[in-house]
């Protein structure tokens, strides 16, 4: 969450821009927050814990571990690979705390070439608030 933790890390630890439709960015990838609230973000950054900017307010997500996450590719044609499995991983020593969250999204990647899905959680901090 990108690969993909590499993807989904870098789905999401950098200051992002005040309106992110204006940057170079991974998304729309929906966020389920549980009791938080749920989000659509886009990701901004190429760093392994890139923050997600929610697209409907100031809110940024920063996080600072991913659980286990699957991602699949389906080329144009329809064929699908099989899936990629990436392990749980932290920043620093993982103990940072925030809120855990499910996240999922199905991107063309825009090259023409493939689709990417994928799906798998994460825990950070939502600024402002939350």
């Amino acid at each position: 969450m990108i690969t993909i933790v590499g993807a989904t890390c870098a789905l999401f630890a950098s200051p992002v821009a005040a309106d992110p439709q204006n940057r170079n960015s991974f998304g729309p990838v929906v966020v389920d927050c549980g009791a938080v609230g749920t989000f659509s973000v886009v990701v901004h950054g190429n760093g392994s814990f890139a923050a997600a900017q929610d697209l409907d307010s100031n809110r940024v997500l920063v996080p600072n571990a991913f659980g286990e996450a699957v991602f699949t590719y389906t080329a144009p044609d329809g064929t699908v690979s099989p899936p990629e499995f990436e392990q749980a991983n932290s920043k620093g020593s993982g103990k940072q705390g925030g809120v855990w969250c499910s996240y999922s999204f199905d991107i063309d990647t825009g090259n023409g070439l493939e689709n990417l899905s994928g799906s798998g959680s994460v825990r950070g901090r939502i600024t402002p608030g939350a």
